[in-house]
Protein backbone atom coordinates (compact mmCIF):
# COMPACT_ATOMS: atom_id res chain seq x y z
CA UNK A 1 0.00 0.00 0.00
CA UNK A 2 1.40 3.37 -0.96
CA UNK A 3 2.32 6.02 1.60
CA UNK A 4 -0.17 8.39 -0.09
CA UNK A 5 -3.00 5.94 0.55
CA UNK A 6 -1.97 5.57 4.17
CA UNK A 7 -1.88 9.36 4.49
CA UNK A 8 -5.43 9.64 3.10
CA UNK A 9 -6.63 7.06 5.64
CA UNK A 10 -4.89 8.98 8.43
CA UNK A 11 -6.46 12.30 7.36
CA UNK A 12 -9.92 10.70 7.28
CA UNK A 13 -9.70 10.07 11.03
CA UNK A 14 -12.66 7.97 12.16
CA UNK A 15 -14.39 8.19 8.79
CA UNK A 16 -12.97 4.90 7.53
CA UNK A 17 -14.74 1.63 6.83
CA UNK A 18 -14.01 -1.76 5.31
CA UNK A 19 -16.63 -3.15 2.97
CA UNK A 20 -17.05 -6.50 1.24
CA UNK A 21 -18.12 -6.93 -2.36
CA UNK A 22 -18.70 -10.12 -4.33
CA UNK A 23 -17.06 -10.09 -7.74
CA UNK A 24 -18.67 -12.59 -10.11
CA UNK A 25 -17.31 -11.70 -13.53
CA UNK A 26 -15.67 -15.13 -13.70
CA UNK A 27 -17.08 -18.59 -13.26
CA UNK A 28 -16.25 -18.39 -9.55
CA UNK A 29 -17.50 -15.63 -7.25
CA UNK A 30 -14.69 -13.92 -5.35
CA UNK A 31 -14.91 -11.65 -2.32
CA UNK A 32 -13.07 -8.36 -2.54
CA UNK A 33 -12.57 -6.09 0.45
CA UNK A 34 -12.26 -2.34 0.14
CA UNK A 35 -11.06 0.42 2.45
CA UNK A 36 -13.31 3.42 2.00
CA UNK A 37 -12.93 6.91 3.44
CA UNK A 38 -15.44 9.73 3.67
CA UNK A 39 -14.27 12.57 1.41
CA UNK A 40 -16.47 15.46 0.36
CA UNK A 41 -19.62 13.79 1.67
CA UNK A 42 -19.11 10.57 -0.34
CA UNK A 43 -17.46 7.24 0.46
CA UNK A 44 -14.39 6.84 -1.77
CA UNK A 45 -12.50 3.55 -2.24
CA UNK A 46 -8.78 4.00 -1.60
CA UNK A 47 -7.61 0.37 -1.46
CA UNK A 48 -8.84 -3.08 -2.59
CA UNK A 49 -7.69 -6.55 -1.56
CA UNK A 50 -9.02 -10.10 -1.62
CA UNK A 51 -7.94 -10.54 2.01
CA UNK A 52 -9.82 -8.75 4.77
CA UNK A 53 -6.83 -9.07 7.11
CA UNK A 54 -4.69 -6.87 4.88
CA UNK A 55 -7.29 -4.10 4.98
CA UNK A 56 -7.73 -4.41 8.75
CA UNK A 57 -3.97 -4.39 9.30
CA UNK A 58 -3.56 -1.20 7.25
CA UNK A 59 -6.29 0.64 9.18
CA UNK A 60 -4.93 -0.59 12.54
CA UNK A 61 -1.41 0.43 11.56
CA UNK A 62 -2.48 3.97 10.69
CA UNK A 63 -4.49 4.27 13.91
CA UNK A 64 -1.62 3.01 16.07
CA UNK A 65 0.78 5.54 14.48
CA UNK A 66 -1.70 8.31 15.26
CA UNK A 67 -1.83 7.30 18.93
CA UNK A 68 1.94 6.87 19.31
CA UNK A 69 3.23 9.81 17.43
Amino acid sequence: MSPLTLDRIKKAGGNVRITEEKISNTSVAVNEYQIKILEGGAWVTVFKSRERGICEQAVRGVNSRLLLG
